[in-house]
């Protein structure tokens, strides 16, 4: 018996299939930067500082099994995410968005969790390329 294209099996394993994409598409957070690699320093640090504060937020409403609350963190989150190119982390948001809108939350520690790995590779990510003075190759190539 196949499982439904919105089950929480279908959804963790359309989010599995998804986990080996880049993590951060520089083309944005460079454009969201204006090119300027201060600014692209800054705006890495706010949004991980953010990120950090959403994370926990989430954490909390799917432990409480608030499944609004979780639909809502999740769509913040992931639009944030979407902003500034932190493309990783926005399919398991995506999925956890779309359990809360279903008002089941099934599946959702495991998303939560793939979240959190796609978050600390965001912030690999960062420090190794946007957040070093010596990040000029973001500003000049894609």
């Amino acid at each position: 018996m196949n499982a439904s294209p919105n089950s929480p099996s279908a959804i963790a394993a359309s989010v599995a299939f998804t986990a080996k994409a880049p993590v951060v598409n520089s083309a944005v957070l460079r454009d969201a930067a204006n090119g300027n690699p201060d600014e692209m320093r800054a705006l890495a640090e706010i949004y991980l500082a953010q990120a950090d504060e959403s994370m926990a937020k989430l954490a909390v409403t799917v432990q409480a099994g608030t499944a609004r609350d979780v639909c809502r963190l999740a769509h913040r989150l992931a639009g944030g995410s979407a902003s500034f190119g932190m493309i990783g982390i926005i399919a398991p948001l995506r999925a956890l968005e779309q359990l809360g809108k279903q008002g089941q939350l099934e599946g959702a520690q495991t998303l939560l969790a793939q979240a959190s790995q796609q978050l600390e590779a965001i912030r690999h990510w960062l420090h190794e390329h946007a957040m070093h003075s010596n990040n000029h190759h973001l500003t000049t190539h894609p």
